[in-house]
């Protein structure tokens, strides 16, 4: 059942160094967090001072260490994490690191598996000087090495520069932008991914097709004449904050927003034409942001229209019928999520307090403090928001994409939100359905399609560039609507 549950949300509402800030003080309303930073907005002449030192790269692939790579290895007990690539022209080589080498600590520090080395290894920055403990030849070695930088994208067509927004002092978010190389204004888009904790920066996906989605999304776009911005989230890649896990809804909000307001202000972006891309999560977030700021349109994809528990438990039926679930045991588990979702959402229980009082529910969560890989702060000021309202005072163009393969987001809620934009700014809302697209932009013929591909781990469908030409041709529609008047 946990597996599910991962499913629904953590994979599926898409698109993974704490410097010193108390979770306590996590829970502040948008409005105060706004209030609070107001008067902090960054000049553009004035970014250079919040760059970021890039994330430092070892530069070797890892396994777990299996009984077999411990008895040939003669290691004395379990631990570490296996070297099974050193890759060219990085630190590792440069250091001596070898295949096979058994990583046992890095200054100091114990690893234990492959995501613990990971995360140590990511809290480095470029060059830092690291001390490893090796295990090679049956006997403990070191090795010490000086971290190069993470290699950045790059184009030949356009430009690719790697630049940063303050939010407060103790976090700074790490922007891509696209732009043309002309000199003159462009259009521009706003990418808010999903709600998993990963990186937005893909230095090592350079050939066609390009294996993430947005990559291939926002590339398009630039070459048609667009800049785009992402941003890593906090503590993520090149970030500094509190690491994304652990931060609530707000505040995340408030990031992407600090990014729209510096990429309105850039001397090649028209500020008259920016446009927000909101997919899954992202698409909850765009019309909070739109209530703050101005934007010529948004454009959100398999994204959600309703309060969490009536998304939830509408996901979760959808999910168990195409895994083919017993209908009556199908109807018990409904039943018993929709009492842990009262518990959660209505009654603000901790997910501490939840399991305490209904052990049955413990599956529901990650630990004490997170599920779907998010802190319950998050999920919980989720369900506050009215997003009727948030929709009702956005008053800009709103294209709202349904894929009918997507088994992560409804139809009804894309259909929903069009509709409210219309009832309270007359033609300003469209729904959009498109086939075989499911919710990671893959060509797919089918829910089921796309949920064996997923769940199976196929990984067997291609990218469909049908969603560029429709936000494209929207956009550009949108634009040419407001000369022409």
């Amino acid at each position: 059942m946990r597996s599910i549950r991962t499913i629904i949300l953590l994979l599926l509402l898409l698109y993974l160094p704490a410097f010193g800030e108390d979770i306590s003080s996590i829970n502040k309303p948008l409005a105060d967090y706004l209030k609070l930073f107001e008067n902090k907005a960054v000049a553009v002449s004035d970014n250079k001072k919040y760059d970021l030192l890039r994330k430092g790269r070892i530069g070797v692939m890892v396994t777990e260490i299996t009984d077999e790579i411990r008895a040939k290895s003669g290691l004395p007990e379990k631990k570490g994490v296996s070297v099974k690539e050193v890759f060219p022209d990085t630190s590792a080589i440069e250091g001596g690191i070898k295949k096979e080498d058994i990583i046992l600590e890095i200054n100091g520090a114990e690893v234990v598996n492959v995501p613990q080395f990971l995360s140590l290894a990511g809290t480095y920055r470029a060059g830092e000087e690291l001390t490893l403990s090796l295990w090679r030849n049956s006997e403990k070695i070191t090795k010490k090495i000086t971290l190069k930088p993470f290699p950045e994208e790059n184009h030949p067509d356009f430009d690719i520069l790697y630049l940063s927004v303050p939010v407060d002092e103790t976090t700074t978010l790490r922007t891509i932008v696209t732009k043309p190389k002309n000199g003159t204004k462009h259009p521009a888009v706003l990418l808010i991914q999903g709600l998993s904790c990963v990186s937005v920066d893909y230095p090592f996906d350079n050939s066609l097709p390009y294996q993430n989605a947005y990559k291939s999304i926002l590339y398009s776009l630039t070459e048609k004449g667009f800049v785009t911005m992402r941003v890593e989230k906090s503590g993520i890649g090149d970030s500094t904050g509190t690491p994304a896990k652990d931060i609530d809804f707000n505040r995340e909000v408030l990031g992407f927003q600090k990014a729209l307001e510096v990429l309105k202000s850039y001397d090649f972006v028209d500020k008259d034409k920016v446009f927000i891309f909101g997919h899954s999560m992202g698409g909850v977030m765009a019309p909070v942001i739109a209530n703050n700021i101005i934007v010529k349109g948004i454009i959100v994809f398999g994204t959600i229209g309703r309060p969490m528990v009536e998304y939830e438990l509408e996901n979760d039926f959808r999910q168990h019928l195409l895994r083919g679930e017993d209908f009556v045991n199908l109807e018990q588990e409904m039943r018993k999520k929709e009492a842990f979702l009262y518990h959660f959402y209505i009654e603000k229980l901790t997910p501490g307090e939840i399991i305490e009082k209904y052990p049955d529910c413990k599956d529901y969560f990650d630990d004490e403090n997170h599920m779907y890989g998010r802190h319950y702060m998050f999920l919980q000021q989720l369900y506050d928001l009215n997003l009727s309202e948030k929709w009702k005072n956005v008053n800009t163009d709103v294209l709202a994409i349904w894929g009918k393969s997507d088994f992560v987001s409804a139809q009804g809620d894309h259909k929903l939100i069009a509709d409210i934009v219309n009832n309270y700014h007359n033609g300003k809302g469209t729904f959009m359905e498109i086939e075989n697209i499911d919710h990671y932009f893959l060509n797919a013929s089918s829910m089921l399609g796309s949920y064996k591909n997923i769940t199976e781990k196929k990984n067997d469908l291609q990218f469909n560039p049908v969603i560029i030409e429709k936000i494209y041709e929207w956009m550009k529609n949108i634009m040419e609507k407001d000369s022409n008047v």
